[in-house]
């Protein structure tokens, strides 16, 4: 398939060599150094991306705290640093992608402020902070994609590593798959002061075969992720043709097998829509390898591994009957009851977390149109999933470059088949595929600066000079050794700001105490029902029981959870749990999903030690139970006849979350850090504007 790739790139054709150097190759192939530092960051993202499991995290940071997130925050920083010097002007690159983080962050924020109107529990409190924070790192990802690579060269390192990286997970999942062997556990457990959760992931079962999920977290993420690289290597073979045919089919290779491996509907439809794009798009060539490769390779699967193919057929053939697909068209009633109660903005991103496990949607959409209303699903469809491959298609058509069409045509077949993985499974929910999408959007953007550059004799109209709506005006370079040197010329600004950063953190060291919190989940169980006459008939002994329980006869039995906790946490109740040993700061919730009352409650327990923590969850959760049986053998009813509570989450130190110290610190370094900059960037316009009035001095 390779030989045929090679000759899939039609020859460029003369647009001026705008990119070339003196001494640049016949293929247009720019010098290394050419690149700037945003290359180097961008490929350190997608190794950890793809090499290092998505469930290896920092645990004081959470689920964001993963090594690929926190480049991500990094991209994200540095960007806004280089923006902040005057370093880069956002204002000169103008590129269609830019909409999708435009119009995502104002939903996010609107969404996220709507919803500080409502009662929210504490998951859902850390759940709206956690999509934030995911926005923040993947925001930097796609700007430093889009902006940062400077010419042709800078883009193809950025790709090469992206398919060689996916190759690596593609890998494991091969030996996963045939080795029953899971190696991500390796891996994340190497990594010092990361957390590896092993309840996450794993290798499963689907018929008689494993199903893997590589370095992600689950197999469809695997087979979603695997469709969306697989038209990049493809891409990428075909333009590296100074590299031997057989280094640039191995990425191809890998992740063609990995594909199937997932076992997954998902995968199936993904590269379906992907090979639909791919083919309607590039070259005879190429075209005519990929025609006859897929089915050549179906063959091989169906003789090398005797029972897969027919495993995946009925998968398709008893779709109507399977429970997976069942219960994801069971939730388009809920999920339209839900969003009639907030039709607009929705419930807040990250804020649909369901106690039961078949009310999880596995679409990306319905959950989508419920945390962000249908404002956020136009949103998504629009501007998130439609418009980058739309941006894609143009570039297409119009780039003059063959590497530019190519690499368009691939980008396109992989968002396409990113639009289409939502519909089966929640994709935003997976950090793999939701980075690996975003950096797919921030290269649209990219390959658009650079492959639509000003040429009037092709684009008379949108050469029309500046300020152009398509092709960016002179660029400034993005380049780390910038930010040093302007650093340095405001040396006395720089060393205020940080020693008033070491004073804050070592004065919360100092006078904050550091606090730990546990929680815990209880379930209301509601009494048994009065014995019916042959109950009575078939055992006297209930004739003196009294069954009357008053506290059933509640218009919302449910406010006996409102009745227990206002009992609890009054002054008394305090001092009684700080008499036996707990913490007098806890607090009992009832868990309120979308206006409506849920039949738990949540139990909030904190203390300088996680151990006291626990232990004054549990004591709250006893005298919980003690009170509500109290007050209903107070109205005379008989134990058998009580409500009761079921612990269904159990109190744990190991679970204890830390509360602040660790954020208040990020949040001071933060702080300290936008205010650098800031300075930095008012420092040289103050150094400017007196050199323009002929009064040279350096910044007060």
């Amino acid at each position: 398939m390779v030989s045929h790739i090679q000759q899939s790139a039609r020859s460029p054709k003369p647009v001026g060599s705008s990119e070339a150097p003196e001494g640049a190759s016949a293929l247009g192939r720019l010098p290394r150094e050419a690149a700037g530092s945003a290359v180097l960051i961008l490929q350190v993202f997608v190794i950890l991306l793809f090499v290092v499991p998505s469930n290896t995290t920092i645990a004081t940071i959470g689920a964001v705290g993963f090594p690929a997130g926190l480049v991500g925050m990094l991209a994200a920083g540095l960007y806004l640093a280089w923006t902040l010097c005057g370093f880069h002007r956002s204002s000169d690159h103008r590129y269609p992608t830019k909409v999708v983080l435009i119009t995502l962050w104002l939903t996010s924020l609107a969404s996220y402020v709507s919803s500080q109107f409502r009662e929210r529990s504490v998951l859902e409190v850390s759940g709206a902070d956690r999509w934030l924070l995911m926005l923040i790192s993947i925001t930097g990802v796609a700007l430093l994609a889009a902006e940062g690579l400077r010419d042709r060269e800078a883009l193809m390192r950025v790709l090469r590593t992206t398919v060689w990286a996916g190759s690596f997970c593609a890998l494991v999942a091969v030996l996963q798959f045939w080795l029953s062997f899971d190696f991500s556990p390796l891996i994340g457990q190497s990594l010092p002061g990361f957390t590896y959760d092993s309840d996450i992931g794993g290798i499963q079962m689907r018929g008689a075969f494993n199903r893997v999920p590589g370095t992600t977290l689950h197999p469809i993420e695997l087979g979603a992720g695997a469709a969306m690289l697989l038209p990049l290597a493809i891409a990428v073979a075909a333009l590296d043709k100074h590299r031997p045919a057989w280094v640039r089919g191995i990425p191809i290779l890998l992740l063609g097998l990995c594909l199937p491996m997932s076992v997954s509907r998902s995968a199936v439809v993904a590269f379906a829509v992907m090979l639909v794009f791919l083919l309607a798009q590039v070259g005879l060539n190429l075209r005519l390898a990929l025609l006859a490769v897929t089915p050549l390779a179906v063959v091989a699967i169906f003789v090398g591994v005797p029972g897969f193919m027919t495993t995946i057929g009925n998968f398709f053939l008893g779709a109507g009957t399977d429970p997976s697909v069942t219960t994801r068209t069971d939730d388009y009633g809920v999920v339209v009851e839900m969003v009639l109660r907030r039709p607009l903005l929705g419930a807040g991103g990250g804020t649909y977390l369901p106690d039961d496990p078949l009310l999880i949607l596995d679409n990306t959409y319905l959950k989508w149109v419920v945390e962000f209303g249908v404002v956020g699903l136009l949103v998504l469809v629009v501007f998130v999933m439609v418009l980058p491959v739309m941006a894609a298609v143009t570039i297409r058509r119009r780039a003059q470059d063959a590497h530019y069409t190519l690499i368009a045509a691939a980008l396109s077949a992989s968002l396409a088949a990113a639009a289409v993985t939502p519909l089966t499974f929640d994709a935003l929910a997976f950090p793999t595929v939701t980075f690996l999408q975003f950096l797919l959007i921030g290269l649209v953007g990219a390959v658009w600066r650079l492959g639509l550059r000003p040429n009037p004799d092709v684009f008379p109209a949108v050469a029309g000079g500046p300020g152009s709506p398509f092709i960016p005006q002179p660029e400034v370079p993005v380049d780390t050794l910038n930010v040093y040197s302007a650093l340095r010329r405001n040396g006395a600004l720089v060393l205020t700001i940080l020693v008033a950063m070491v004073v804050a953190v070592g004065a919360v060291f100092v006078f904050v105490k550091p606090s730990y919190t546990v929680t815990s989940t209880l379930l209301m169980m509601p009494p048994r029902p009065a014995p019916s006459d042959s109950q009575y008939v078939l055992n006297p002994d209930l004739v003196g029981v009294n069954s009357d329980n008053p506290y059933t006869r509640m218009y919302d039995p449910l406010t006996m959870f409102g009745v227990l906790a206002t009992r609890v946490t009054s002054h008394d109740g305090r001092a009684q749990i700080e008499k036996v040993g707990g913490s007098r700061e806890f607090e009992v919730d009832q868990v309120v999903r979308y206006g409506n009352t849920t039949p738990f409650a949540e139990v909030t327990a904190r203390a300088s030690t996680p151990e006291q923590a626990a232990t004054t969850n549990r004591l709250v959760i006893r005298t919980l139970n003690r009170t509500l049986a109290q007050l209903q053998r107070r109205e005379g009813a008989s134990p058998r006849y009580f409500i009761t509570t079921v612990v269904v989450k159990e109190p744990r130190a190991s679970a204890a979350r830390t509360n602040g110290v660790s954020k208040v610190v990020l949040g001071i370094i933060g702080l300290g850090i936008f205010l650098m900059f800031a300075a930095v960037g008012v420092g040289d316009a103050v150094r400017a504007a007196r050199t323009r009035t002929g009064r040279p001095g350096t910044p007060v």
